[in-house]
């Protein structure tokens, strides 16, 4: 999803890394293994998180205060919760979906 901007900042002198998790599972596990990738990165990392990958790099950016984090710009992400999610919760089907 985020090639594109990724080689947008290339041009621009920034070095991208993409990390990718799996939507399906374990978000702790997610933001522990997000946790380590940004520290693999060195003393300051800027990070671009787009939807649920905003919400897991701002749980584990927030986590993890050895984790210098220059700039952290979330794109879509439902950090106050998702208004269709809770709607599609509400039921049997919507659950088994989620």
């Amino acid at each position: 999803m985020l090639w594109p901007l990724g080689w947008r900042l290339a041009r621009r002198g920034y070095v991208p890394h993409f990390f990718a998790y799996h939507g399906r599972g374990v978000f702790v596990h997610n933001v522990a293994r997000f946790a380590r990738f940004a520290l693999a990165r060195g003393r300051t990392v800027n990070v671009v998180g787009h939807s649920l990958g905003g919400v897991l790099a701002l749980a584990a950016l927030s986590a993890n205060p050895d984790i210098g984090v220059g700039a952290l710009v979330l794109v879509a992400a439902p950090v106050r919760g998702c208004a269709s999610a809770r709607r599609l919760a509400a039921h049997p089907l919507g659950r088994w979906m989620l």
